[in-house]
């Protein structure tokens, strides 16, 4: 995934299926995980997976650096399920919406604030 604008980013994370299989056997957030340990080390850093539940990874990346107290960014990369959407959860739109009332709004699982 050799992408450099954010948005683009985005929209290409978007539209990875990583719902949350609530003790269902589905793959979670493998193809995510795998795909952003791959951006991160097309980039240069240290990056991996692991896997801590079957089919749900956590991804680690760690960046050298030239001072000794480290610091740590976590977040989480499941999503709800897409049950009763009425837009497809998996595509981020690019093209910014006409103006109203709320202007950081795109449709897209997990994209609604950027």
């Amino acid at each position: 995934m050799n992408v450099a604008d954010p948005v683009e980013l985005l929209a290409n994370l978007v539209r990875i299926p990583s719902i949350n299989p609530r003790e269902r056997a589905e793959p979670a957030e493998t193809e995510l995980a795998e795909n952003i340990a791959q951006w991160a080390s097309e980039r240069g850093m240290q990056a991996r997976t692991e896997e801590v539940l079957d089919g749900r990874r956590n991804v680690i990346v760690t960046l050298p650096g030239d001072d000794d107290r480290p610091l740590m960014l976590e977040s989480h990369l499941d999503t709800a399920e897409t049950d009763g959407m009425t837009i497809d959860p998996f595509v981020r739109a690019l093209i910014p919406e006409p103006p109203r009332a709320r202007t950081d709004h795109r449709p897209g699982r997990s994209s609604r604030r950027w």
